[in-house]
């Protein structure tokens, strides 16, 4: 019985985990701290970067590849963040744009932002653990879940969609150093030409993009718009329908019934198989036959 209510809490965590929404590997572990402190050149830190590698996530069978993402300073201080993905090698390139705003929420004098993305997940709070700007950058986000477990997320990031070899032994004593987590669970995010297809501006229109959440609004970060963005100042007209966000939630929803419908299930059979009324009553019937 233990096994099974066991099972059951965690089948109702991991669908609690699919309704909140957002991107992370579910542990028990408390998130990260880091103890280090620097000052993040803002301006130096736009522009495009590459993910190389990603914090592995055994809940999420299809695993983004190609990801580009491509930050471009605002006037007002935010940034606008551009990011492009493919699923399997015969998916075409998906489109996602947002806003974010620097900040410093937990006193550790690290950079972070509130990214928010214009899809159905919700914002993510991102600390920038390390980065020179020209090379490499880590990034890392951890959100309590429960009492108990956190979503936690990481991303390496190059200016290259292969990371260079010096480069790439330095990002790895950082994350063991700080993550203390195997190679096998940081995949490479494949970025080979023969794999990931290019970008078709056609398929691209005019963002529109929103200004950050004003709960997570900051001081205004320094400097100003970056002149050498390479990425077409579009995002890909064909986003998910509404329809197809609405039957997403409403077949999460019922899976969620069913689970708890089963559980009710399992509670009432356990009583009534240790009722003293129907214990008796088995013990009379069989006397009987």
């Amino acid at each position: 019985m233990k096994t099974i209510a066991r099972s059951v809490m965690l089948m109702l965590l991991c669908l609690l985990v699919a309704l909140n929404g957002g991107e992370g590997l579910l542990t028990s572990k408390s998130c990260v701290t880091f103890n280090h402190e620097y000052e993040l050149n803002v301006t130096a830190f736009m522009g495009r970067w590459y993910e190389v590698q990603r914090l592995y996530d055994p809940l999420d069978p299809e695993q983004e590849n190609c990801v580009v993402l491509n930050y471009q300073l605002r006037e007002n201080g935010t940034f606008e963040i551009r990011k492009s993905f493919q699923i399997t090698k015969e998916g075409h390139p998906t489109y996602v744009s947002g806003t974010a705003k620097l900040r410093v929420v937990d006193g550790s004098g690290l950079p972070q932002f509130y990214e928010s993305l214009n899809t159905a997940v919700p914002g993510t709070l991102i600390t920038i653990v390390t980065t020179d700007n020209e090379n490499y950058a880590i990034l890392y986000s951890c959100a309590s879940i429960n009492s108990t477990h956190n979503r936690e997320a990481s991303w390496v990031l190059s200016r290259f969609p292969v990371m260079p070899p010096d480069h790439g032994f330095l990002v790895n004593l950082t994350l063991n150093g700080y993550l203390n987590l195997s190679p096998d669970d940081w995949p490479v995010t494949v970025q080979s030409p023969d794999f990931c297809k290019p970008s078709d501006p056609t398929k691209w229109e005019q963002p529109k993009p929103t200004e950050p959440n004003q709960e997570f609004l900051a001081t205004e970060a320094p400097g100003k718009p970056t002149d050498d963005y390479e990425e077409p100042s579009h995002q890909r007209g064909s986003q998910p329908k509404i329809t197809s966000t609405i039957l997403f939630w409403i077949g999460l929803l019922a899976g969620g019934m069913l689970l708890l419908l089963g559980v009710w299930i399992i509670v009432a059979r356990s009583k009534k198989s240790t009722d003293p009324q129907v214990q008796k009553k088995r013990v009379q019937k069989n006397q009987s036959v």
